[in-house]
C-alpha cells in the first residue's frame, strides 16, 4: 500500500454521476406519489429543453380559434380565417442541496451516515418536488378571480360528498368533461 501525506480524494470519496443520477431518478419516481399517479408525467418536448441555458423554457402555443360565424348565402364567398400562435414560457427552477459526513464523525459515533445519505437522498427530492407542487397550486388560488372561479368549498372544508364532488368538478376547468381520469385530494 502506498501511504500518501495529505487529504487527498479517494475513490471511496467519490460517486459515479451517472450511476447516481440515473439511481436518485429511479428511486424518485418510484417513491413519489404525484408521479406513481400519473399526475406528473414526463414531457418528452420540454424535458430536454430543461437542461439548456436559461432560465425559462420557452413553449410554443396555437391560439384558440376566434371571431363569430359569418352568414352563408349565394352571393357572398367563404372567407378563410386564420389562427395565431404565441410563446408562453416556464420557469426552471434551480435547486440543489448537499449532505455530508466526516470518517472521523462516523468512526466515533458508529454510525453509517454516508450510506444513509445515499438511501435517502432520493426521499427527500420527493419530499421537496411535493413541496414545490403544493406551493405553486397555493400560488394559483392566491390570485383571487382563479380562487373565486375555481374552488368549492374552501373555508367551509367538511367530508367529501358525491353531490359536492359533482359541484367541485364542475369548476374545474372552462368546459365540463366527462373525461376526468385523476383526482387529487389533501387529507
Amino acid at each position: 500500500m502506498t501511504v500518501i501525506n495529505g487529504n487527498p480524494t479517494t475513490f471511496s470519496n467519490l460517486i459515479e454521476p451517472t450511476v447516481f443520477l440515473d439511481w436518485i431518478y429511479r428511486q424518485n419516481t418510484q417513491t413519489n406519489r404525484f408521479v406513481q399517479s400519473g399526475v406528473l408525467k414526463n414531457d418528452p418536448v420540454l424535458g430536454g429543453r430543461l437542461l439548456q441555458p436559461g432560465r425559462s423554457v420557452e413553449i410554443p402555443a396555437m391560439n384558440d380559434l376566434s371571431g363569430d360565424a359569418d352568414e352563408w348565402n349565394d352571393t357572398n364567398d367563404i372567407q378563410t380565417n386564420g389562427v395565431d400562435s404565441a410563446m408562453e414560457y416556464g420557469i426552471k427552477m434551480y435547486q440543489n442541496k448537499s449532505f455530508g459526513n466526516t470518517d472521523w464523525g462516523d468512526l466515533i459515533s458508529g454510525a453509517s451516515t454516508q450510506q444513509q445519505i445515499a438511501n435517502r437522498f432520493g426521499n427527500w427530492w420527493t419530499r421537496q418536488d411535493t413541496k414545490i407542487l403544493l406551493d405553486t397550486v397555493k400560488a394559483t388560488f392566491n390570485n383571487t378571480d382563479i380562487a373565486t372561479a375555481k374552488t368549492y368549498g374552501v373555508g367551509s372544508e367538511k367530508e367529501l360528498s358525491a353531490s359536492d364532488f359533482v359541484k367541485a368538478l364542475a369548476r374545474m376547468g372552462d368546459v365540463m368533461d366527462n373525461a376526468l381520469s385523476t383526482l387529487v385530494v389533501n387529507w
